[in-house]
């Protein structure tokens, strides 16, 4: 609302290590960040200023996930599912084709167990049976649809686990009921799981804890553990928690935040409660934005470092793990802007960066993959030809130790904590687009 005036990068950073050096705490709010280099470069940030703490969070939360994982596997991850090994699929409003974690990869492999060429071959193809409320992209590839009420989710994952546990063998866990017609269906979905064990699959984009530790265990009583649900080259594509961001709100609310640094996220934008993001954000003294346009946190901020555009940028990352790839610019930047991890850097007074360099970041980068990337591999024994054979290549694949999991038997499976049915004749779904 203020006046906006235009400073030189060196008058910046020297107000801002002005700011950063009267001490306090300060919080790096982000999305999920996947890149190895750019977390050294916060590492020599938090190094420099020890008050820092990174916030992850992810506008379409994978929460629950990350926390049904941990509890019941003991990785804070998303599984490595493999879509292309299971002989029968059942997703509870996870729409793996189209918008779900990681879609473009579940598409290749759900394809290659849908060919009509594999019936001709083996007599077999992949079922599928998605349970959702709207018709998405992977519900309208589906064998069968089975059609719930919004609220009606957590009680079909309840209906099936019961009908699956009554067919191993195993006890029930109650929980609310399923409308009748999607009842049925579930029975007969639960069939097909027990036929299949250790090829079938159970995933869910539920956000509700108790939700996803019910899948879990179904995948374990389903023999799909270690087989079509894995941790070996777990995904990092959702590390997002919300009750970080809240609780980062209490401290801003609170006062305690004494300089505030948003990367690659809008929260006044994109939260659920953005607004009260934007009460709390105005306490803080110092707020920066990294944004390269005026988004709706940038206009709330007394200070915009803008980050050059990703087709103007050096980069990793690691969006599976061992599985590496580079981010090359393919045109030189166009406005004034620097690289953000560039900015980190320059704040912490960083030794490793060489501010002689027409592109210091990019230094940062070669340095960081010749020292820590070089010995995920063998073939290249001097730095300058793993280098070149990365930059040529795009992608490094390291040989992941392979890590087996077993299901947490300590964790209890509660029907009475997940998602209650609606009792109203009218419900409103909301969905990621494609």
């Amino acid at each position: 609302e203020g006046a906006v005036s235009e400073k030189s990068w060196s008058d910046l950073d020297r107000e801002i290590k002005s700011k950063l050096a009267a001490g306090g705490a300060v919080r790096i709010i982000t999305g999920t960040h996947l890149s190895p280099t750019a977390s050294k470069a916060i590492g020599e940030f938090v190094a420099r200023y020890p008050g820092t703490q990174v916030v992850q969070y992810d506008p379409v939360s994978s929460a629950a996930l990350l926390e049904a994982n941990e509890k019941t596997f003991g990785q804070r991850a998303v599984a490595d599912y493999s879509f292309d090994k299971a002989d029968v699929i059942v997703s509870f409003g996870a729409d793996f084709l189209g918008t779900w974690i990681s879609p473009i990869e579940y598409a290749r492999q759900y394809a290659g167990n849908r060919r009509t060429s594999n019936i001709k071959k083996s007599r077999k193809m992949s079922r599928h049976y998605q349970v959702e409320s709207f018709m998405s992209l992977t519900g309208s590839n589906a064998d069968s649809r089975i059609l719930i009420k919004p609220s009606e989710q957590g009680a079909a994952i309840c209906a099936l686990y019961n009908e699956v546990a009554a067919l191993s063998g195993g006890g029930g866990i109650g929980g609310p009921k399923v409308n009748d017609k999607a009842a049925a269906s579930l029975k007969k979905v639960a069939k097909d799981l027990v036929a299949a064990q250790g090829r079938s699959l159970v995933v869910t984009g539920s956000n509700n804890v108790m939700e996803q530790i019910i899948v879990n265990k179904l995948n374990a009583m389903l023999g799909n553990l270690n087989n079509t649900v894995s941790f070996s080259s777990a995904s990092n594509q959702r590390q997002g928690d919300e009750r970080n961001i809240k609780r980062c709100i209490d401290e801003m609310n609170g006062g305690q935040v004494a300089v505030a640094i948003v990367w690659g996220a809008n929260p006044a934008y994109d939260l659920p409660f953005a607004d009260q993001f934007a009460a709390a954000f105005a306490k803080v003294g110092t707020r920066i934005s990294f944004s390269g346009i005026l988004d709706e946190t940038t206009l709330l901020c007394n200070y915009a470092a803008p980050a050059h555009h990703y087709l103007e940028s050096w980069g990793d990352a690691e969006p599976k793990k061992g599985h590496y790839s580079l981010i090359q610019p393919t045109i030189a930047p166009l406005f004034k802007t620097r690289q953000a991890e560039h900015s980190l850097l320059e704040w912490a007074d960083s030794a490793n960066l060489n501010r002689q360099d027409p592109q210091p970041y990019y230094q940062y980068l070669k340095s960081a993959w010749a020292g820590d990337m070089i010995g995920k591999q063998n073939k290249y024994a001097t730095p300058t030809a793993f280098w070149d054979m990365s930059v040529h290549d795009g992608i490094l694949e390291s040989d992941a130790a392979a890590s087996s999991v077993s299901f947490n038997e300590g964790v209890s499976l509660d029907g009475g904590a997940v998602t209650k049915p609606g009792s109203s004749d009218v419900e409103i779904a909301f969905f990621e687009t494609v």
